[in-house]
């Protein structure tokens, strides 16, 4: 009884906090409330509503045959966005400090650089005949950057503690290590900036996730003559 009363409670507290209690004025949503903006809640969600939520944002998740790696690779984006202050992924952009002059965001950015690794490892495999593991390298390219998530407050575009003292490429590497991916994928992501990495990347993928992360990056700048900087010094 117990039990039952306190999940009904937590559902309770959940739509209380998500959503405005009905009135005269106005359509009901399916749940019989106004949605407030926000339409839902980190802590609200259930394991297969995260799920759904992360492959939706970074479809190439799917194509990770290993399901421990795809697993792990969902547990470390939800992780952080859980722990941040951000509503939706989504919201995050590229670089926060420059988001209306970037105008990208960073699941946006994310999903334009799995497809240019993956298209370079599809060359270099063809044409160089060097075996890339492609789940090493889209699960890299997925995660290379979910700390920005912790780094950044949404409310000033100004870097958090974590941000301000510890290192990018440091974090995201340590989010990935602590999920027990393997060391691979943990190079791959420490080593893929060639601002905040301290080690040059020494694997296949490594090489090909942070030229294909500079790539992207230059392309989206140059051609849109946007000058911004990658150093939170300046």
């Amino acid at each position: 009884m117990y039990c039952a009363a306190y999940y009904v409670k937590s559902v309770t507290d959940c739509l209380r906090q998500n959503f405005i209690v009905p009135d005269r004025g106005g359509p009901l949503n399916h749940t019989g409330y106004h949605a407030k903006v926000n339409p839902f809640r980190k802590e609200c969600m259930q394991v297969e509503e995260k799920e759904q939520y992360i492959q939706k944002l970074f479809p190439r998740i799917n194509d990770i045959k290993d399901v421990d790696i795809r697993e792990k690779v969902i547990s470390v984006w939800w992780g952080a966005w859980k722990e941040s202050a951000f509503a939706k992924i989504e919201d995050l952009s590229q670089w926060e400090p420059a988001k209306e002059k970037l105008n990208i965001s960073n699941v946006e950015h994310t999903n334009q650089m799995v497809e240019c690794a993956i298209a370079i490892a599809q060359v270099v495999e063809r044409e160089q005949n060097v075996k890339i593991n492609m789940d090493t390298l889209i699960a890299a390219s997925i995660l290379h950057d979910a700390d920005k998530i912790l780094m950044f407050d949404p409310s000033s575009g100004k870097t958090t503690p974590m941000g301000t003292y510890l290192p990018h490429t440091g974090i995201a590497g340590h989010l990935a290590l602590q999920a027990g991916l393997p060391m691979e994928i943990v190079h791959a992501i420490a080593s893929h900036s060639t601002h905040y990495s301290s080690l040059p990347p020494k694997t296949p993928e490594a090489v090909i996730l942070s030229n294909a992360d500079h790539l992207m990056t230059e392309l989206w700048t140059i051609f849109r003559n946007i000058e911004i900087s990658f150093d939170l010094k300046d």
